[in-house]
């Protein structure tokens, strides 16, 4: 209403986003939520900050990968760690797991949930094109065929690795990194690689941001609930204030004399009734 930012928080004179020299964007404002009184007991958030309706979206790309093979293994040789389901997600293991690859032939792989000692899957790559592994709620890309003996680590999260991923990625970095990778790809297999992958991690990732927006639209249709309901009570209390007035200003005061004397006799009588009937005791019978 006084020409603010909406989604800034408290810092409503502030720009809530910002475009870094490098393409990314940043957030400038804070979590505050701005409030109104709707009743004399009540307030109500009239706003959202810019964080929580368009940053804190969930990051498919929580995935960290450690390579312990010896010595080590090509770069790249996995990619692509994207958490595809969150509902099966949540029954990741905790010390996430550990991926190895055959000693005589590669394209035959294990799968061993940490911490150790785990349950065992095994699988085998396809030997002609990338291989798309799934396993709970986690995808991941075994490109090409890796060298015999390699192994790999695949944490989540909560495994607290050397170097985690965010847990949150905001919409106009999903897509920023999603043009950059675009834009910088080279026309070669490891090119298109890098793309398929960013294709699939943005994919994900504005999927998840729109679940987040639908959060805060569902928040502000509750408020606007809570305004309708209170301005029905307001309302109805106007109404019953309205007639209360109306009494008030067009009392007859003949007929009100005349009602107040009428009930102050019977207000006597009912008096002088219970003195003498609390006077009564056994006694008054024999």
């Amino acid at each position: 209403a006084r020409g603010e930012y909406l989604v800034s928080g408290f810092q409503g004179k502030s720009q809530p986003f910002v475009q870094n020299p490098d393409g990314t964007y940043s957030y400038t404002g804070d979590d505050g939520q701005r409030k109104v009184q709707i009743a004399s007991s009540l307030e109500l958030a009239i706003s959202d900050s810019g964080k929580a309706v368009f940053q804190d979206v969930v990051n498919g790309g929580r995935l960290s990968l450690t390579d312990n093979s010896v010595p080590a293994a090509p770069a790249n040789s996995i990619s692509g760690l994207l958490v595809e389901d969150d509902v099966a997600f949540a029954n990741f293991p905790a010390g996430g797991i550990q991926l190895d690859f055959d000693a005589t032939d590669p394209l035959n792989y294990t799968i061993t949930t940490l911490p150790a000692p785990g349950t065992t899957t095994t699988g085998r790559l396809d030997d002609e094109n990338d291989t798309q592994i799934h396993f709970s709620g986690a995808t991941f890309f075994v490109n090409g065929t890796p060298p015999a003996s390699s192994s790999f680590t695949i944490e989540g999260p909560d495994a607290n690795p050397a170097t985690p991923p965010q847990n949150s990625v905001g919409i106009l970095n999903t897509i920023a990194s999603l043009r950059q990778s675009l834009e910088t790809a080279s026309d070669t297999p490891e090119g298109n690689r890098q793309v398929r992958d960013a294709l699939a991690l943005a994919v994900t990732n504005l999927d998840n941001s729109i679940g987040t927006v639908d959060k805060a639209r569902g928040n502000i249709g509750a408020r606007l609930n809570v305004i309708d309901s209170t301005q029905t009570d307001n309302e109805n209390v106007t109404l019953v204030n309205k007639s209360v007035q109306a009494d008030l200003r067009e009392l007859d005061y003949a007929e009100a004399l005349s009602r107040l004397s009428f009930q102050t006799i019977v207000l006597e009588a009912a008096q002088q009734s219970y003195v003498k009937i609390s006077s009564l005791n056994l006694f008054n019978k024999l």
